[in-house]
């Protein structure tokens, strides 16, 4: 007596395993993307946190850098495309090991009277002294996520979304010519900056463009992620 599937028995099989690809490769895409994103967040921030302290220990004041890439894109963007002649991270003589960036980064800076505006559900204690924190979104539409760190915590905070804060460069070297931001910020903040104290704070903050980014999609979820330090 031979045994063997019926084709109803096959019928059902089928149906079966195109229920679980349905739902198992869409999650195992998802979570892909989320393992890239923190490694790359973890990385840059790495260094360019490092660069920032270099930077402040040379100039007594941090760098503000402009976004970029401009926006976030899973199809990657060669991480040349922030490293060109007079560009933000050029200045910080930053050399991330990672080739391609999937994640925008942007460093806000200021003055120790100055108020920093961070996406809102991070936790920011901006100390007593000149400050900066960056910001790397990542992903697009409702599957985004909004990274957090600073110069007064180097541990990395992830929410879900792209969450929009206030971008700031007092206190600050000049950002790079054709750079988006507060051009007339980071003027002031170079001179309040190397003079220092609330003086500066007044002087540069008094012109700081605040340029909201992307709308918030969602707050929901975040909490402390994966742990970032300064090298």
């Amino acid at each position: 007596m031979q045994s063997g599937y019926t084709l109803v028995e096959m019928m059902v099989i089928v149906s079966i395993i195109g229920v679980l690809g349905t739902v198992v490769i869409p999650t195992f895409v998802k979570e892909s993307k989320k393992a890239r994103y923190d490694s790359e967040v973890s990385a840059i921030f790495a260094e360019l946190s490092e660069r920032e302290d270099m930077y402040k220990s040379d100039n007594f004041m941090f760098h503000a850098t402009a976004a970029c890439p401009a926006a976030p894109s899973d199809a990657a963007v060669a991480t040349s495309t922030c490293m060109g002649s007079g560009s933000d991270w050029a200045m910080l003589a930053a050399r991330p090991t990672i080739q391609n960036l999937r994640c925008s980064y942007s460093v806000s800076t200021g003055c120790p009277a100055d108020i920093a505006a961070p996406p809102a559900g991070v936790t920011f204690n901006q100390g007593v002294g000149s400050w900066y924190f960056m910001v790397a979104t990542c992903g697009t539409s409702t599957d985004s996520y909004t990274y957090f760190t600073s110069s007064t915590n180097p541990k990395i905070q992830k929410l879900r979304g792209t969450v929009a804060f206030t971008t700031s460069s007092t206190c600050s070297g000049t950002v790079a010519a054709g750079s988006s931001g507060s051009t007339g910020g980071s003027t002031g903040g170079s001179t309040g900056g190397s003079t220092g104290g609330s003086t500066g704070g007044s002087t540069g903050g008094s012109t700081t463009t605040t340029t909201t980014t992307t709308t918030t999609t969602t707050t929901t979820g975040g909490g402390g992620g994966h742990g970032g330090h300064h090298h």
